[in-house]
């Protein structure tokens, strides 16, 4: 399910949350991904260009993950 991933996924495992709380029982995800040396805060010199295409990258990924997990 990797065919557009930016970030190479290693491993995902699904810990249960089965503990009282107001929410009730929730889906805890444990990622492993390859490792990511800079963060977006670090990127200052970035065009309008790429710029857009991170935060459209970034929306994706959030998009993707919601339609998994639901809110996160």
């Amino acid at each position: 399910m990797q065919d557009t991933a930016l970030v190479k996924t290693y491993a995902v495992q699904n810990l249960k949350d089965t503990s009282p709380n107001l929410c009730g029982n929730r889906d805890i995800l444990k990622i492993m991904i390859e490792s990511m040396p800079v963060r977006a805060t670090d990127l200052h010199n970035l065009t309008l260009q790429e710029s857009l295409y991170l935060l459209s990258e970034c929306l994706r990924g959030f998009d993707d993950c919601y339609s998994k997990v639901g809110l996160f």
